[in-house]
């Protein structure tokens, strides 16, 4: 997830729209809190969902 999380914050322009091809902060939140909630991670999963939030 570490690595996952490193190319997200690299994304910019296109690549972070919120369109079809684009990869916005707050689908990757909301990914991030749905792996970490499966995993049974809570406090990180907070964490994701608090970030998705913002």
């Amino acid at each position: 997830m570490d690595g996952v999380r490193t190319l997200a914050e690299q994304l910019d322009g296109a690549e972070s729209a919120d369109t079809w091809f684009g990869y916005p902060a707050q689908k990757h939140a909301m990914h991030l809190f749905q792996a970490c909630t499966l995993i049974g991670d809570s406090r990180a999963a907070y964490r994701a969902q608090d970030d998705g939030l913002a």
